[in-house]
């Protein structure tokens, strides 16, 4: 049965390919390299589980990422809303038709998210809200440490190669 839950949490907390390492990891942040390309992921909690992760790109070749738990959140829609430190919120659109997901997760591309990665290193907190068309969820995330996983990533995408988040065109 123990080994079972610890299974369980596993795959739930994986929503990346199986094929991808994990370079960095401290409290909320990842980074994981697929493919040669690096990502940024800021895990966020509901009830003391993961329930959602941003996943961010270095740069604007590829589009960001949101991952929301399947059973607990669904498929967001509409947008995100993303404010920094009290500062004006700053409204991020889904890419359309770009939805995908397994059985733990859905998963769905950002549009216009210029410059994110770079507000998350230098803000000490940051306030996620988007809505699955029936309920409303808010994620708080202290972005202290931010500044050495923005640091872990650039040091990570000294590689290239394809990844796995589509190209932007």
């Amino acid at each position: 049965m123990r080994f079972a839950l610890i299974l369980s949490l596993m795959m739930a907390l994986a929503p990346w390919d199986a094929g991808a390492q994990e370079v960095f990891q401290k409290g909320p942040f990842t980074v994981r390299k697929l493919h040669g390309i690096c990502k940024l992921e800021i895990a966020m909690q509901l009830d003391g589980r993961p329930a959602a992760i941003l996943a961010l790109f270095p740069g604007d070749t590829h589009y960001d990422e949101l991952f929301t738990e399947k059973e607990r959140i669904g498929l967001a829609r509409d947008q995100v809303v993303v404010q920094f430190d009290r500062e004006p919120p700053i409204r991020l659109e889904f890419t359309p038709d770009l939805a995908s997901g397994n059985q733990f997760w859905e998963w769905q591309y950002l549009k216009g998210t210029g410059g994110l990665l770079d507000q998350v290193k230098r803000r000490s907190e940051m306030e996620i809200r988007f809505s699955n068309g029936q309920k409303e969820f808010q994620f708080s995330v202290s972005l202290k440490g931010s500044s050495k996983a923005a640091q872990a990533l650039r040091s990570c995408n000294s590689g290239g190669g394809e990844g796995t988040a589509p190209d932007k065109d």
